[in-house]
């Protein structure tokens, strides 16, 4: 069989390349973060001076991957110079504050071949690169053995499997004994306010109408706690409302308004891609000790997608008791660094590794 080869062109036109990914998209899309709902989305607001190109893998006359990388230059320690590539992202905070994860090539070939032959071509291509960046990858096995010089940071990610809790109707079943009866004991005093419903925008200005209400919420929990929320630059909402309308003509987005009676327990903002739900972000009300507002909406969200033949919740990267409690899988995600065997690597990773141990006792 003929190896892999790759080409890297500049994308002058997002919308230019459009139909060639959907082609690669309806052959296979293991996941949204890949699917041209959500790269033609970003692409559109990339600013003037973020120049993405479009890799494009090929198995002699026939595109077996497509994927975006962005070439990216940085000063780091005021020394560490790195002319980097970034894959399906900006390397920047202001534009990846969107988070991606699953993140990964739009691919015909094999996975693990598919990346196998990309992280040669990187260690042997005559492009002016000395890292490539790789954030919210599945476990890559071969890429250690072919690019030893990484820096990798594995983060824990949980999924609830929901053919099971189809069966049982009863997303408390999946708690402990212990989470079981807090779980029930929630939910009988919200219903002392009313049914619990669960709403689901059926339009993209329903939808756009429960995102902002997610956002005040969202931002209201978060800055009660003093810990930065989600919506702290411009980009992820600006990127959001425009995701929001596209993904809604594809049923690709799920907003989800719960309430009991006259009160607002909160809002979920889902992606929903082959059967599988992403649990993206959430807004929930101010809770007392025993209301339980996260557990609630999650619990019955679960619910209500099992029951409409939807078969992974997964809440993705990140641990919580919450997360912890529901799942009935747990995963890892990689965010990783991979770098040409350059000698300024070999000095600033060396005083790492010694300079952890000392300030590890000095705190």
């Amino acid at each position: 069989m003929p190896g892999i080869n790759f080409s890297l062109d500049p994308i002058i036109r997002h919308d230019a390349i459009e139909q060639e990914w959907r082609r690669a998209e309806s052959a296979s899309s293991p996941s949204f973060f890949t699917s041209w709902t959500w790269i033609g989305t970003w692409l559109s607001l990339l600013p003037p001076d973020v120049k993405p190109h479009l890799l494009r893998a090929t198995r002699g006359d026939q595109c077996v991957g497509l994927a975006v990388l962005v070439k990216r230059s940085t000063l780091r320690h005021y020394l560490i110079r790195s002319r980097q590539l970034h894959f399906n992202s900006a390397g920047s905070p202001e534009f990846d504050c969107i988070a991606i994860e699953h993140n990964g090539f739009q691919a015909r070939a094999d996975a693990e071949e598919l990346w196998a032959a990309f992280v040669q071509w990187f260690r042997n291509s005559q492009i002016d690169v000395d890292e490539l960046v790789l954030p919210g990858v599945a476990a890559v096995a071969s890429l250690d053995a072919l690019c030893p010089m990484t820096r990798s940071a594995r983060v824990p990610a949980y999924a609830v499997d929901l053919k099971s809790l189809a069966r049982s109707d009863d997303p408390a079943e999946l708690l402990s004994r212990n989470g079981r009866q807090q779980l029930r004991r929630a939910f009988r005093h919200y219903q002392a306010s009313g049914p619990l419903l669960v709403e689901e925008a059926e339009t993209a200005e329903r939808a756009l109408n429960c995102f902002q209400e997610l956002r005040l919420m969202h931002i209201a929990s978060w800055t009660r706690r003093a810990r930065p929320h989600a919506f702290m630059h411009p980009f992820f909402e600006q990127f959001h409302q425009r995701l929001i309308r596209a993904g809604m003509q594809r049923r690709e987005i799920q907003l989800l308004r719960i309430s009991a009676g006259q009160s607002v327990l909160g809002y979920l903002y889902n992606l929903r891609h082959n059967g599988r739900i992403y649990a993206y972000q959430s807004g929930f009300a101010v809770a007392g000790g025993r209301e339980r507002p996260g557990y609630v909406c999650h619990a019955l969200a679960m619910r209500y997608n099992a029951l409409r033949g939807e078969s992974v919740y997964d809440f993705m990267a990140g641990s919580n008791q919450l997360k912890r409690s529901f799942a009935t899988t747990e995963y890892a995600l990689d965010w990783i660094t991979a770098q040409q065997p350059r000698m300024r690597f070999h000095i600033e990773n060396g005083l790492k590794g010694l300079l952890t141990p000392i300030m590890g006792r000095l705190r």
